[in-house]
């Protein structure tokens, strides 16, 4: 058995839903083993170095991109992945004399001609799933990965279950947002990116059902240009807010929330799960194979969350779940029941577990 030390290098990005369990399941590898060397390999989104430069990692951007079927997609789908191979290759050449290397596979177009490249080299893979339905990348990337785990389950395949993969608390004092830490606070985000129809149908709800909102303050990520006229919408329904297009430290977020209202990635569902904060979810709309929705699932079972079908167009989401929403938000005794059903789960701590198995794993 070798006795070198361990280098990992994470390869996946293009969102925060990627990003981020790859930065728990560091966090945890670094507590076992603070020898192991870490790398993260991302794509060239500007999201992606914010995020990562944020957590203070070492990473190294590359050109993939996500397949498509125009002439020119397709050009620019293998001209990315030929790159991204190449420097993948470079970056492993230069490891391999000092340490053993494990490539960590969190999914997404970044993983697929990351991964290709690691098994040209003989590099040991091991596939991070996230979504209860898994893409087409992370598909591929499991027929030659050593190992395949899986964040949520995955119906029909027998994959290691780890759990919810949520970042522990770097013990920092928490922020507040300059809200009341003691008051009902509304968690509202779209994601890493935002969500123009989820912060449309919020402003319109504060205009047809502004007393569901009474004694609620609001937390709202909007992402990039989202935020607009939201604080003076609030402000002019008299309810305390903070609105930034991204939140730094979502920890304190989750901590203050007595519910939230967003998509379903994967990400979301494990924070929810983690922090035991009941959900109102709205799966992205355009996904063919609405993982989202199948994301969701989990906490729906156990009554922790409700999932509407997000209409795009605020109009027609008032117009189907405004009446119900505003029943919520007005039913404390109803959240609480809600808040119960995470009882019904396991454990929050896919990241710990995915550590371990990475810890143990030798090919």
């Amino acid at each position: 058995m070798s006795e070198k030390p361990r280098a990992y290098l994470f390869v996946g990005g293009g969102t925060g839903g990627h990003l981020y369990p790859a930065l728990a399941i560091r966090q945890r590898i670094m507590q076992i083993d603070p020898n192991a060397m870490t790398h993260f390999v991302c794509s060239d989104r500007p999201i992606d170095a914010e995020i990562l430069s944020g957590a203070g990692v070492e990473f190294t951007p590359v050109a993939a991109k996500p397949i498509a079927r125009s002439r020119s997609g397709l050009a620019a789908f293998y001209k990315g992945w030929r790159s991204s191979a190449a420097t993948m290759k470079s970056l492993m050449a230069d490891l391999l004399p000092t340490r053993d290397v494990v490539v960590v596979a969190m999914g997404g177009f970044v993983a697929p001609p990351c991964a290709w490249a690691a098994r040209r080299l003989r590099i040991p893979i091991v596939l991070v799933n996230l979504d209860a339905v898994p893409g087409k990348a992370n598909l591929l990337v499991a027929r030659f990965a050593d190992r395949v785990c899986t964040s949520l389950p995955v119906s029909g395949k027998h994959w290691i279950t780890l759990g919810p993969i949520v970042r522990d608390s770097d013990g920092r004092e928490p922020e507040y947002f300059g809200l009341d830490p003691e008051k009902p606070t509304l968690l509202i985000t779209g994601g890493s990116q935002g969500a123009e129809s989820i912060n449309s149908f919020v402003r319109a709800m504060v205009g047809h059902h502004a007393k569901a909102f009474a004694g609620w303050q609001i937390i709202h990520q909007t992402g990039k240009g989202g935020v607009g006229d939201l604080p003076a919408v609030y402000e002019r329904a008299g309810i305390k807010n903070w609105v930034g297009e991204y939140i730094g430290d979502m920890g304190s977020a989750w901590k203050m929330a007595g519910l939230t209202i967003g998509r379903c990635g994967a990400g979301t569902v494990a924070e929810a799960w983690a922090s035991g904060v009941p959900a109102v979810l709205l799966p992205y709309p355009y996904h063919k194979d609405q993982h989202q929705k199948h994301n969701a699932m989990v906490l729906v079972e156990c009554g922790a969350a409700v999932v509407f079908d997000d209409r795009i167009d605020p109009a027609s989401n008032i117009r189907d779940h405004g009446q119900q929403l505003a029943a919520l938000l007005a039913d404390r005794a109803g959240l609480e029941a809600m808040r119960a059903g995470f009882a019904q789960l396991g454990g929050a701590d896919g990241a710990r577990a995915a550590a371990d198995l990475l810890d143990r794993f030798r090919v």
